[in-house]
């Protein structure tokens, strides 16, 4: 079952939908990207009818079509012609990719079907999906189920680093008659290694070769060291960028009219050469054969018409490719404004999100002070409105009245009348 997380589904796995030919269940396989929305699955083990694991060289490409939608493709079938350089069967694996025009995949190690190792490595073209053979140490190769990655220090250098895994598998007696496999783990010096691959001539070719024990010397430091301020300054200037499905195929169609036009510039230079040769000997012009008396015996005027009417469909076919090119050429320059554009655009757009949020973030400043000044306001007047309604709700305070006499007893009435009420 093939399942994958889309990010833009907020981190959720589906289940994509599959067409085209896809590859039958396998494992210990090896899935690198080579764009934006493809990669590549070499290699793995599949289950025979028997039930028993059988590693496997086929290579299907897998493509992202949507965003629910997988579509697959077989590159290479069971057979492959013994014409052609292709590995063979292997698991365990390590690939990784070099990004460029062309991407290029550079595979390493592996275990084959015989339970031994694979001590070889390869690269393939993506373009043409062409194998070739690139010759590395054993103690680089010699190995399965370890890392392997790739690092561009400048466009036409890049290194590889390949860590970790076990190396050859030994049968050994547990008892009773009955042999196990085990394999030991890579140690030091070997357990990390780096290749420096530089292109030379559209070929990746092996520079450089240093163990765990070469990383820690000063030569290497002081390598890294400059190779890193070249990185950084290429990276500053040529940012890598994925090229498309479309321009891929572009540009391949390109180099394949480019290729075109170079056969039809031979052919033309020896029918040139041919139509010099029959003219020496026969005086034969285009015209010839409507202003001229046929050319001598000796000359077969069935081949020099041929050739003149081929020499005329060739030019014609070079003018055609020609336009071509041009046309392709100006598409992709084209392509590759609109990409500039979409770049400008972006960080236009981002300057822009920079400058909404600084204005966000000073209106919101400026509301929190209002609230915090209403609130202030509110609480003034709350507080005189509690002030006056104390004041009206204080009770009335009595009238003094002073009796400026003395109480008589209840005995003696009679002198009540001398009593002054002060006011």
């Amino acid at each position: 079952m093939l399942q994958y997380d889309n990010l833009s589904l907020l981190g959720q796995w589906i289940i994509p939908t599959i067409s085209g030919q896809c590859c039958p269940p396998t494992s210990s396989f090896t899935l690198t990207k080579i764009s934006n929305n493809k990669s590549v699955l070499f290699g793995g083990s599949v289950t025979d009818d028997e039930g028993y694991n059988l590693r496997v060289n086929n290579v299907y490409t897998c493509q992202l079509e949507s965003d629910t939608t997988i579509h697959w493709e077989s590159v290479k079938g069971p057979v492959v012609p013994a014409s052609v350089q292709w590995p063979v069967e292997r698991d365990s694996h390590a690939i990784t990719s070099i990004i460029s025009d062309s991407p290029t995949l550079i595979m390493i190690g592996g275990e084959g079907n015989d339970g031994q190792l694979v001590n070889n490595s390869w690269l393939l073209d993506t373009s043409q999906y062409q194998w070739s053979k690139i010759v590395l140490p054993e103690f680089v190769t010699g190995r399965y189920s370890h890392s392997l990655s790739s690092i561009m220090m400048s466009p036409d250098c890049v290194w590889l680093v390949v860590v970790g895994g076990a190396g050859a598998t030994k049968w050994r007696d547990v008892g009773r008659g009955v042999d196990k496999p085990f394999s030991t783990f890579i140690t030091d010096p070997n357990i990390t290694m780096l290749i420096e691959l530089v292109l030379t001539k559209g070929q990746w070719t092996v520079s450089e070769v240093l163990d765990s024990t070469d990383l820690t010397k000063e030569a290497y430091q002081h390598k890294y060291q400059s190779f890193l301020k070249t990185r950084q300054w290429w990276q500053d200037r040529c940012s890598i960028v994925y090229p498309t499905e479309k321009e891929v195929q572009q540009q391949q169609y390109i180099q394949v009219l480019q290729h075109e036009l170079r056969v039809f510039e031979v052919n033309k230079t020896s029918l040139q050469e041919a139509l010099l040769e029959a003219s020496q000997q026969g005086d034969v012009t285009d015209d010839t054969y409507t202003k001229s008396p046929p050319p001598p015996a000796s000359v077969d005027d069935s081949k020099v018409k041929n050739s003149i009417q081929e020499w005329k469909n060739i030019t014609e076919e070079i003018e055609k490719l020609k336009a071509n090119i041009t046309m392709l050429t100006e598409e992709k320059s084209e392509l590759e404004e609109k990409n500039e554009n979409s770049t400008e655009e972006n960080e236009k757009l981002k300057a822009k999100v920079v400058d909404d949020d600084m204005v966000i973030a000073k209106l919101t400043k400026e509301k929190l002070q209002l609230k915090e000044e209403l609130q202030s306001l509110k609480d003034t007047t709350t507080a005189e409105d509690n002030e006056k309604e104390l004041k009206e709700r204080e009770p009335v305070k009595d009238i003094g009245i002073q009796f400026d006499y003395i109480v008589p007893s209840m005995d003696n009435l009679e002198c009540l009348s001398d009593v002054n009420i002060a006011s």
